[in-house]
């Protein structure tokens, strides 16, 4: 059985009303908004909750709406705290041995990209079916190809700025070392597809 999203996020949103008309008197009670761990426990406490009722009801519906909660409890959280996007990178499909051998720590865009530190997706969209591959950005540099430091350079494979300004002309023909780009370094996190 599979139900359409549009009725799943029904359930979720009905779940939002009830949890507001009980938060109303308890959770802002002191007038002061909960933090993201707070969110984070209430969704640990229901989510532990649901598993326990799967465990003694050998799989019963009763967990769904364990499940129900802590997909309202999220849903709250992003409300309050902001609900970033996924970030997506397309990768060329030369480079996917080298990043998942850790060889390749950095790619570099031409402009300024609002990419930010944290969870991304590497997606090589040459090959079928798609490959993703799960990495953390760790820092994120908007400069110039001019501004790149060659220590940076050096660890990152290449020889000298002319060097990387040739292999991202493969990609940006129009590319000069003066032009906005920007530099990001991942490390490899999660399962690979």
């Amino acid at each position: 059985m599979s139900l359409p999203r549009k009725i799943v996020y029904e359930a979720i949103d009905g779940e939002r009303k009830h949890q507001d008309l009980l938060w109303e008197n308890t959770l802002y009670a002191d007038g002061i908004s909960k933090g993201i761990g707070d969110y984070l426990a209430f969704m640990e406490s229901c989510l532990r909750k649901a598993i326990d009722d799967h465990r003694r009801n050998h799989g019963g519906r009763q967990a769904l709406h364990g499940v129900r909660e802590v997909a309202a409890l999220a849903v709250a959280c992003l409300e309050m705290f902001g609900a970033p996007e996924r970030q997506s990178i397309r990768l060329a499909h030369k480079h996917v041995r080298v990043v998942e051998d850790g060889i390749k720590k950095v790619t570099i865009r031409k402009g300024h990209r609002p990419y930010y530190i944290g969870p991304a997706t590497f997606m090589v969209d040459e090959l079928l079916p798609l490959k993703i591959i799960h990495v953390r950005i760790t820092e994120v540099l908007r400069t110039t190809l001019a501004g790149l430091g060659e220590e940076s350079l050096y660890r990152d494979g290449f020889i000298s700025r002319g060097h990387v300004l040739r292999e991202l002309q493969g990609y940006y023909p129009d590319l000069t070392l003066d032009d906005p780009i920007t530099a990001v370094r991942f490390e490899l996190e999660g399962p690979r597809t």
